[in-house]
């Protein structure tokens, strides 16, 4: 079975931390990986 693993940002550190604290952000890192899954399984 096809996995990934995401890693967008560490909440240990000072900027990710704070970028992961807004949802923008976040819904843009889930609009991403979203894209980069969708255009993977089209290719195949």
């Amino acid at each position: 079975m096809p996995s990934i693993l995401v890693e967008v940002g560490y909440v240990t550190g000072r900027d990710d931390a704070a970028k992961l604290a807004s949802p923008q952000y976040r819904d843009e890192m889930a609009q991403g990986i979203a894209n980069g899954i969708l255009n993977h399984i089209r290719r195949r």
